[in-house]
């Protein structure tokens, strides 16, 4: 049975939002650190992203020396959608790391829950937020020590 790569794409799609809902709404949650912020979820999508690489690998074009070459890889569709795949996985591994390290370091819930959206949707943009909504979380504590002595 060959399953098109239009049908995997909805599918895929379709079955990471359950995993963001997790890490949005019930970040802390027991099944969502089992199943998203420990990585399984994403590891799921790791594989997936393999298996569209091994069966749909054609060494004569593989090639990533210009961008041209990238375009003419991508120009097959189940490459394309293992590009989005990597996309999916990495940016769900990154919006459950965002989540580990806001409660490790007690970051506000309602703050991180746009830069999750941020993730969501634009992967290292949501991932830069984070970095600078730490960095200024961590001045604001050093300044606040400063000022005890």
């Amino acid at each position: 049975m060959n399953i098109s790569a239009e049908n995997l794409f909805a599918v895929a799609n379709a079955l990471i939002l359950p995993a963001w809902l997790m890490l949005m709404l019930a970040p802390r949650w027991r099944w969502t650190h089992r199943l998203v912020v420990s990585g399984l979820y994403s590891s799921l999508y790791a594989l997936g992203y393999t298996l569209l690489i091994v069966l749909n690998l054609d060494l004569a074009n593989f090639d990533f020396s210009s961008l041209d070459k990238i375009y003419q890889l991508f120009s097959n569709p189940y490459f394309l959608l293992a590009g989005w795949t990597h996309y999916l996985a990495f940016d769900l591994l990154i919006g459950a790391w965002i989540v580990e390290k806001s409660h490790e370091n007690n970051m506000h819930y309602w703050l991180v829950l746009p830069i999750l959206a941020l993730t969501f949707y634009f992967g290292p943009i949501g991932y830069l937020a984070y970095m600078l909504y730490e960095f200024a979380k961590t001045k604001q504590r050093k300044l606040q020590w400063n000022t005890v002595d």
